[in-house]
């Protein structure tokens, strides 16, 4: 599911459901993303790409199942 929505190995998670999470404990950001259900909202940055394709990009993905 994460791979045909675009993310890729070296993603660093910056935003949980439009909200910073650069520094959260991971407790704090699993128990966020069990609060949003079967649909989520990330906010990445790529470790991969060149600098001018760097910026935080927002990514929704769905539980079908």
């Amino acid at each position: 599911m994460a791979a045909e929505a675009g993310l890729r190995a070296g993603d660093v998670v910056v935003g949980l459901g439009g909200k910073d999470a650069k520094w959260a404990a991971h407790d704090s950001a699993v128990r966020r993303l069990v609060a949003m259900g079967e649909t989520i909202s990330l906010t990445v940055v790529s470790t991969t790409t060149s600098s001018t394709d760097s910026h935080p990009k927002d990514f929704h993905l769905s539980h079908q199942g």
